[in-house]
């Protein structure tokens, strides 16, 4: 039996560790984005509240400067 069989078995030996590397970098950054677009949500909707309350004072002073 010839040793050539091994070069096709090494090959994707490689190849599938290769594989499963980027796979395990590719997983840890949806972690991180996914992390990431949470704060996002949180932020804007600190920021829609803020903006909100803002509106509602500037309503509140032009009444008040009207009378």
């Amino acid at each position: 039996m010839s040793p050539i069989w091994a070069i096709p078995v090494v090959v994707l030996t490689i190849g599938g560790a290769g594989v499963i590397a980027l796979l395990r970098g590719t997983s840890e950054s949806a972690r991180e984005l996914v992390a990431e677009i949470a704060r996002f949500g949180e932020m804007h909707a600190a920021l829609s509240r803020l903006r909100s309350e803002t509106q509602e004072a500037g309503d509140k002073i032009s009444r008040l400067r009207q009378n």
